[in-house]
């Protein structure tokens, strides 16, 4: 911007400066200054005004890129974070996993260890195993024998010698399930009297336990007379699972159930 200037020419005569002259330089030196006040004045409001809006819109600029790179970090911690999730789900899919094996491995060392000549030809062909030996069904981690030869059957304690052979015992019933279970495989043979030994026998209480010493809670004991009595636990095949039970003498020979543990488990208890 160009600044518009007056100049006055004063002429000095005798080495006085005439009054007029006088008067007319002060104003125009006053006027002069004037403007230059208000020139400088507009100009340096305008670059402050300036400054401002530059500093206002850096501070916008820089603010936004904050905000943009939060954003940003916010979204790249969220896919890591649901990254390390699912790798976590997989690992302890995995663990679960360990440890069912390692609970499967402890069970069959379990039954191993009750052998003391273990039957590997009996369980195992190759490289795979089964939970029962040939001709032995198995039932919620249970093996179970069903003795179905011809006569001569065996008294009880020739029962429980057979099935001891066999690494085994006469079977104990635990539960309705199982009970129902063994009603469904055995079947009526010579007359009505005539049953399946279990492991179950009178103690000196006249109290009725299992061979492994629990009390029966059980008691599915027939209702009617089937013509037997004695210390000995009988299941007669052909009847209702809770209406099948009948004490019989010793010496009776019949036919005979024995059980084991599974080498696999197989499911939850």
């Amino acid at each position: 911007m160009e600044e518009n200037i007056t100049y006055a020419t004063v002429v000095i005569k005798d080495g006085k400066q005439p009054p007029r002259a006088k008067t007319e330089e002060s104003t125009v030196y006053a006027s002069v200054k004037a403007k230059l006040a208000a020139t400088t004045s507009t100009g340096s409001g305008a670059g402050a005004g300036c400054s401002w809006f530059r500093v206002l819109m850096s501070c916008s600029v820089l603010l936004f890129l904050i905000l943009l790179g939060s954003i940003g970090l916010l979204i790249h911690f969220r896919l890591l974070i649901g990254h390390q999730q699912t790798q976590i789900s997989h690992l302890e899919a995995q663990v679960e996993q360990l440890r069912g094996l390692t609970e499967q491995l402890n069970w069959t060392l379990n039954v191993i260890m009750s052998y003391e000549k273990f039957p590997v030809k009996m369980f195992c062909q190759g490289h795979r195993c089964q939970p029962c030996k040939d001709d032995w069904i198995e039932f919620h981690n249970k093996c179970y024998l069903f003795y179905e030869e011809e006569p001569p059957w065996k008294t009880w304690g020739e029962s429980r010698r057979y099935c001891q052979e066999k690494d085994a015992d006469l079977v104990a019933i635990d539960s309705l399930r199982e009970q129902e279970f063994i009603s469904s495989h055995t079947k009526s043979y010579y007359d009505t009297s005539h049953g399946y030994w279990m492991g179950l026998q009178q103690n000196s209480e006249k109290q009725w336990v299992w061979l492994d010493g629990r009390k029966d809670t059980l008691g599915f004991w027939a209702q009617e007379d089937l013509g037997t009595f004695g210390q000995y636990g009988l299941m007669i095949p052909a009847r209702n699972a809770t209406d099948s039970w009948d004490p019989a003498k010793a010496d009776m020979e019949n036919k005979l159930i024995c059980e084991s543990v599974a080498l696999l488990k197989t499911d939850d208890e």
